[in-house]
């Protein structure tokens, strides 16, 4: 007789209240995920192993690629997200990542909308390949449906195929999660000589700072400028904020008089018949336009 394996997993669920979304709304829940992953990859160039699950009112996101060792692996994944799949209270069920179809790199999103059935929809994009290097979607996402672990695409059908592995038991320890802090780094910088006018001028300065930065190293936060009487303040942001991005722009601009803002974010851009590249946005204004 076959001696068992018991393979023991312990993975980090962070659940969330859910804000701004209609759980029931497929589609709106869908564009906000591939919203999210394009900023992530144009940022950071690489997508984590993660499963995503909406209730009535909360969500949840389990990261799955640093929690076991190497070795059956993909089957224990595998059967864990299935097993969170078909509990009872989540009405939308998710599980993105990487992987590679016809040596092309590309990012898969894949919704199980039927855990008794196994019926799933499959989004994929190209990423990262060429002239436009990494970091950008280099594709348009599409789109396939099917059921059962077979009709998946072969390199996503590990995602699903559970093998031999089972899941015998299942606790799950609920501890307050407290809300998400923000990282802020403020500094100020005195401005020489003229300061070019207008918004243009404004982008041009903030621009000129931030060229000088990128030779360090890449931009990893959003950052606001704000010039007032010759000083320019730089505000460097990470995570989440507890407010919406306009308000936190508007409470630090208005604490005290400014002529100018300048919000600085990486991105993605695409013109016409030239590959999609990475990029740096500047939004600019100035108080005398």
């Amino acid at each position: 007789m076959a001696e068992e394996t018991k393979t023991k997993m312990k993975a980090k669920i962070r659940r969330r209240p859910l804000t701004g979304l209609d759980p029931t709304d497929g589609d709106a829940v869908r564009a906000s995920i591939v919203h999210d992953i394009e900023a992530h990859f144009a940022l950071n160039r690489n997508i984590a192993d993660l499963g995503r699950f909406f209730g009535a009112t909360w969500e949840e996101h389990i990261d799955f690629s640093p929690e076991l060792e190497e070795g059956g692996r993909e089957e224990s994944v595998a059967a864990l997200f299935r097993h969170l799949a078909a509990r009872p209270d989540a009405i939308r069920r998710y599980r993105e990542g990487e992987a590679v179809i016809d040596r092309r790199r590309v990012i898969g999103l894949l919704e199980v909308l039927d855990p008794g059935k196994l019926a799933w929809r499959l989004d994929v994009v190209r990423v990262g390949e060429g002239e436009a290097g990494c970091g950008v979607v280099v594709s348009d996402w599409t789109q396939t449906a099917g059921e059962g672990v077979d009709a998946l695409p072969e390199a996503f059908r590990e995602w699903l195929d559970v093998g031999k592995a089972q899941i015998s038991e299942f606790e799950m320890r609920a501890k307050p999660t407290p809300p998400p802090k923000p990282y802020l780094n403020a500094a100020v910088f005195e401005i020489g000589g003229t300061i070019p006018p207008g918004a243009r001028g404004m982008a041009e300065l903030v621009g000129a700072v931030t060229d000088a930065e990128m030779l360090k190293g890449p931009m990893r936060a959003m950052l606001l400028f704000v010039l007032r009487d010759h000083t320019l303040e730089r505000w460097e942001v990470w995570g989440e904020l507890p407010c919406e991005l306009i308000e936190f722009i508007r409470a630090v601009v208005q604490h005290s008089k400014a002529e100018g803002a300048a919000l600085v974010h990486p991105c993605t851009v695409t013109f016409l018949e030239e590959p999609t590249r990475r990029a740096v946005a500047v939004v600019a204004q100035r108080d005398n336009e």
